[in-house]
């Protein structure tokens, strides 16, 4: 396994397109939360922000890793539980006019952090960049999280619960 991950990064290196490389990003987003069954929730929506950072293979293709900050929800019984999100992403891009806009999906895996327990998520989503200038972008995306809850304590997802986030981002890129 070390071995692949060794020669992934390798050829992510040596093939990379010298006119991409490295960028950091922040983002100020919100969440609305689609309740599971049996769920009802007073306030479903909350703010969060985040940060990513990543590098571009090339023009047309890109790997993330993402942190969303922990953000509330309240059940109808006036309860809170918080949700923090951590992903690993690849992203697709599409840029057009001369490298000024992007569009792009992505699609990525990790773990979502409910107090101490965690369970595993998916993430999807589509979005649009602006460049400013050579290394400053703006960013704005709509992005799902499908996460896997384990209501019977067994060690398998019985329900999945759905939170879509919507972002804007500001990014810098190396």
């Amino acid at each position: 396994m070390r071995l692949f991950v060794f020669l992934v990064v390798m050829a992510s290196v040596l093939f990379a397109d010298r006119q991409g490389g490295p960028y950091l990003g922040v983002f100020y987003a919100q969440a609305k939360m689609k309740p599971l069954s049996g769920y009802t929730l007073k306030e479903d929506t909350a703010r969060t922000y985040g940060g990513y950072a990543g590098a571009f293979i090339n023009s047309h293709l890109s790997v993330e890793v993402e942190y969303v900050d922990s953000f509330s929800f309240t059940k109808e019984d006036g309860k809170a539980f918080s949700l923090k999100l951590y992903d690993v992403n690849t992203q697709a891009h599409y840029p057009f006019y001369d490298d000024m806009f992007d569009v792009f999906a992505k699609f990525g895996v990790g773990f979502a952090y409910k107090g101490a327990d965690s369970g595993f998520a998916m993430a999807y989503g589509v979005g649009g960049v602006y460049r400013v200038n050579r290394w400053l972008s703006v960013k704005g995306m709509y992005e799902q999280f499908s996460i896997g809850i384990d209501e019977n304590n067994d060690n398998s997802a019985d329900k999945t619960m759905k939170v879509p986030l919507l972002y804007g981002a500001i990014e810098v890129q190396f």
